[in-house]
């Protein structure tokens, strides 16, 4: 209840850091975000950086917080939380099976660290020329294996942070999750679907998402419109992380969102395929191949 998150931001007339999306490792992530060649302890060793503390009153002043604290026209943060989890009788708490991490709402591209290497990364960070891929304040989640934890109890979460535009940050409190969401995902249910769906992609566990859903089977057309816009976004996440270089492979994002439009024309797509599509079609007026 008393925690909160320590946060350094990255110069407004710094470029933007390449490598974000493909740094698996703490200390890399924290060196491009910051642009340091060292890489601090905690953001407050930064020299010449004043760390910002979030306080954690009411929701609303988060809210008010992480919009005045947020300076403007800086993209890039970095958010970092000691987490002690330790028993009543002080001795380190262990977790026999995964668990998943729950940062809260991201605002807007969010990638997780937890000791020394990432969980997860939810969207994609703008690098070679490319835009970034925001999710629109979906929940930042990773799967936690029980190795991933120190075994003195104390550990250190980090999250770097892109905001797009508004109001950007973490403006909740990370908690754990017991109950593993991928076990025994019901194919009919479309929620619970999507639920797991998120948290694989958010994994990069993208073999074992794509399974998911050929076996789901939708009962209705709002649950066959959010099926092909999984397809949509995992097609455009595989290609972009280079999975897929081949710009033929990009059919796999516009298909889906075609299908819906043609077949199920009282649906909407999902906002992450539209985004998806959105992209495709943005490249495709620079590029006269791609068109």
């Amino acid at each position: 209840a008393d925690a909160a998150w320590e946060v350094a931001f990255r110069p407004a007339d710094a470029p933007p850091p390449e490598g974000l999306n493909e740094a698996l490792l703490t200390a890399d992530a924290v060196r491009l975000c910051l642009g340091d060649n060292r890489v601090p302890a905690r953001p407050h060793e930064r020299e010449g950086r004043t760390p910002v503390r979030l306080r954690r009153e009411t929701a609303a002043k988060e809210e008010v917080d992480l919009r005045l604290q947020w300076p403007e026209n800086v993209h890039y943060a970095l958010y970092r939380l000691p987490v002690a989890l330790r028993g009543g009788d002080g001795t380190p708490i262990r977790f026999e099976k995964s668990v998943v991490l729950d940062v809260g709402p991201v605002f807007d591209v969010a990638a997780i660290y937890l000791n020394n290497k990432r969980l997860g990364i939810l969207g994609r960070f703008p690098e070679d020329g490319r835009p970034a891929f925001t999710e629109a304040a979906a929940r930042g989640r990773a799967v936690v294996p029980p190795d991933a934890w120190n075994a003195d109890g104390s550990d250190l979460l980090t999250v770097v942070v892109y905001r797009e535009r508004g109001t950007g940050g973490l403006p909740g409190l990370p908690g754990l999750l017991l109950h593993d969401p991928l076990e025994d995902v019901d194919p009919k249910d479309i929620s619970a679907v999507t639920d797991a769906f998120n948290l694989l992609v958010q994994c990069g566990r993208f073999a074992e998402a794509e399974a998911l859903l050929s076996k789901t089977a939708p009962q209705d057309d709002n649950a066959r419109a959010w099926l092909l816009s999984h397809k949509s976004h995992l097609a455009f996440l595989r290609w972009y992380d280079g999975d897929c270089r081949d710009d033929r492979l990009l059919d796999g994002v516009l298909s889906p969102v075609a299908e819906i439009l043609k077949s199920l024309p009282m649906q909407s797509p999902k906002q992450s395929a539209m985004q998806a599509f959105c992209r495709v079609l943005r490249m495709a007026e620079k590029d006269e191949a791609l068109r």
